[in-house]
């Protein structure tokens, strides 16, 4: 007679022989690691209006806006750059003038006078903001590559107008 606690023992080896070979090769998950994937996006290209902080941001030049700018007392030479409802203005002013706050409000007026769709205008002296922005302007007239110059223009903006990011 054969004892009967010795077939409970004999499945309970043999399934553990079965399973044994399906749990081993299982490593303790950690949960705090993520799956990393690579996905196949298409490379952005830069038009000449395009900036690279923002994809859907271009940097327009405003001919007419900086046309009517030289009509205004003090402005020797302007140059507007729009982008989406904002306006930056590049200005060279009249010998011994200095931008005052009712020069700048005169700047915008003019300029959001000739394109009423426009929210925000910033105005600056700074020579280097306005050489960038001529030396944009003549690039984008004379039909030559500016992606260099959009980069640098961008960040130019930036740091010159931090309260139009």
């Amino acid at each position: 007679m054969s004892k009967p606690w010795k077939l409970p023992i004999k499945i309970l080896l043999v399934g553990s022989c079965l399973l044994l070979p399906v749990t081993a090769c299982s490593s303790p998950r950690n949960k705090n690691l993520q799956q990393q994937s690579i996905t196949n996006q298409p490379l952005s290209t830069i038009s000449p209006n395009v900036t690279t902080k923002n994809a859907n941001q271009k940097f327009v030049v405003a001919e007419q806006s900086a046309s009517q700018l030289t009509k205004v007392p003090g402005v020797r030479q302007a140059n507007v750059l729009v982008t989406d409802r904002t306006a930056y203005v590049a200005v060279v002013l009249d010998k011994n003038l200095s931008l005052t706050a009712d020069l700048e409000n005169q700047i915008s007026t003019q300029v959001k006078s000739v394109d009423p769709a426009i929210d925000k205008v910033y105005v600056s002296v700074n020579p280097d903001f306005v050489g960038r922005v001529n030396t944009y302007v003549s690039e984008v007239r004379s039909g030559r590559p500016i992606s260099g110059l959009v980069n640098e223009l961008s960040d130019v903006v930036y740091r010159l107008f931090p309260k139009a990011r």
